[in-house]
């Protein structure tokens, strides 16, 4: 399995770096400026990554303890019917329940956060390469 993207990494690299060498004699410097934004959304997509990981175990941590909870309750079941506890059970499992439904939408927050800064990356990258070559370097934009 590792041997397939190993076999894919030298077409890649030489991908990328054909790109880049074709938008520096297209666009000179200025090709830099999308560059640079494309790897800076890159690393906020790695740090995302790693929150998202972190949300993830809380999230199943927090399941755990409401799973506990409920088997306490169905293996008490007797105890819990003879004493009327009912209502105080289902509270508890209720508050256990938002508890994990909060970490559950914390986690689905970060991870579309990713998804969607992954997708604006093309789009902010074109823009800001665009503005720093008519704007910044005021060079004029000729159709081909």
């Amino acid at each position: 399995e590792n041997m397939k993207w190993a076999g894919m990494l030298a077409s890649a690299i030489t991908g990328i770096a054909g790109g880049i060498i074709m938008l520096l004699v297209t666009l000179g410097w200025s090709a830099m400026v999308g560059v640079a934004t494309s790897f800076l959304i890159l690393c906020g997509n790695v740090r995302l990554s790693s929150l998202t990981r972190s949300a993830e175990k809380e999230n199943l941590a927090q399941s755990d303890i409401r799973i506990q909870l409920l088997r306490q309750t169905i293996d008490a079941m007797r105890v819990v019917k003879y004493f009327s506890w009912e209502q105080s059970c289902l509270e508890k499992i209720n508050s256990c329940r938002i508890l994990e439904c909060n970490k559950i939408l914390r986690f689905r927050r970060i991870q579309q956060g990713g998804i969607n800064l992954g997708r604006v990356s093309p789009v902010l990258s074109c823009l800001l390469t665009v503005l720093t070559f008519a704007v910044i370097l005021d060079k004029d934009m000729e159709p081909a």
